[in-house]
């Protein structure tokens, strides 16, 4: 099994925001492919406090780290048509 790779986990807990820097959601997880690449990250999006909402999984190459930043090249509406994501799945 892969060890999640140090950068990747610094992710987990920060605020992805979109494009214009709306927030969408807190970041809950990463998914590493089988060659121990992040394959995703999981966006907890529409909780309030950490409380409810539904986490989808965002393919990596809609991911830019710009410094402390985490922006995900999908507005809200889309990120809210994405399957709810399952872990395990």
């Amino acid at each position: 099994m892969s060890q999640i790779r140090p950068e990747a986990q610094d992710m987990i807990g920060q605020t992805a925001v979109d494009q214009q820097g709306q927030e969408l959601g807190e970041i809950t997880d990463v998914i590493i492919g089988p060659q121990g690449q992040a394959d995703a990250v999981v966006v907890q999006e529409g909780a309030v406090l950490g409380i409810g909402g539904r986490e989808v999984a965002v393919p990596w190459d809609q991911v830019q780290i710009s410094g402390d930043q985490v922006i995900v090249n999908m507005s809200q509406e889309e990120l809210s048509q994405m399957p709810e994501y399952q872990s395990g799945n």
